[in-house]
């Protein structure tokens, strides 16, 4: 009796992990006002561009600061490896196929907020672009024009991985 507990336990468990993976919201957040570059994916992974060009990672709880720049020592050039004499014949899909793949796929990331105020240095270009911006501006999506030397983005882009699996598997 308690065998079977354990084993519906230890299901019930992986069945909640894996549907909280297809589950969690995944997002992206560019914030140039408050210098917040990163990457979430809520409970499980997080990536922040920190300052100096570091890369924060956390992970389940780790915590990890890496510096992109500082690993040129690690990566020498080693010995070319030889390819094997002996061909294998792979599946390849056409380019059509994986155009449209691509395509359904970036068609499920929602753009959840787009603020944009920019200011080219050049008062006629931002002349030209004033009523562009305005027209194409919308609740949802906030462009403007400013004169003052102002230059803000602001997006958060957000997904499910039940989402991307679902748009490659129907598509």
């Amino acid at each position: 009796m308690t065998g079977q507990f354990w084993i519906i336990l230890t299901v019930g468990v992986v069945l909640g992990l894996v549907g909280w993976l297809l589950i969690a919201p995944l997002m992206l957040v560019i914030d140039t006002e408050e210098q917040q570059y990163a990457v979430h994916w809520r409970g499980l992974l997080s990536i922040h561009l920190v300052s100096g060009g570091r890369i924060r990672f956390w992970v389940l709880g780790w915590t990890k600061t890496i510096d992109p720049w500082s690993f040129s020592s690690l990566f020498q050039p080693g010995k070319p490896k030889r390819k094997s004499s002996a061909s294998v014949n792979r599946f390849r899909m056409s380019s059509r196929i994986v155009l449209r793949k691509i395509k359904r796929m970036l068609q499920t990331f929602q753009v959840k907020t787009c603020e944009v105020n920019l200011d080219t240095g050049h008062y006629g270009y931002n002349a030209y672009l004033y009523p562009v911006f305005g027209l194409l501006s919308r609740p949802d999506r906030r462009l403007r024009i400013n004169f003052t030397g102002e230059v803000l983005v602001k997006i958060i882009i957000r997904n499910r991985l039940y989402r991307i699996l679902l748009s490659f598997i129907f598509s």
